[in-house]
């Protein structure tokens, strides 16, 4: 049992994890492009975007909608996981051998 929970936790930090370096990484690169003279105007369209996709989320605050994102990812996966789980300790059906086929006369 406790494989299942470690597994439902691990499942939990990566959703968590994975969703929360994806979106400061693609802020990081949008930000770092801004030093490049012929990408400055898509590095500012790109943070200008995301950032008011996370002031949205975040109720004003940048940090706070990368992480309700991150939590939202995290309760998602720990979902599925968990699904997962209940699915694999369900008991098997043994399928039964089809009788054969009476005759007309018996």
């Amino acid at each position: 049992m406790s494989y299942n929970l470690r597994s439902l936790l691990l499942t939990g930090l990566f959703g968590f994890i994975l969703p929360f370096i994806t979106i400061s990484s693609v802020l990081a690169v949008l930000e770092g492009a801004a030093w490049v003279p012929l990408l400055q105007s898509l590095s500012t369209a790109g943070v200008a975007g995301l950032t008011d996709i996370l002031h949205i989320f975040g109720s004003g605050n940048v940090l706070h909608g990368i992480f309700l994102i991150s939590g939202v990812g995290c309760m998602v996966s720990m979902l599925f996981e968990a699904y997962n789980l209940w699915l694999s300790l369900m008991p098997r059906h043994q399928a039964r051998p089809i009788p054969p086929a009476r005759e007309w006369g018996q």
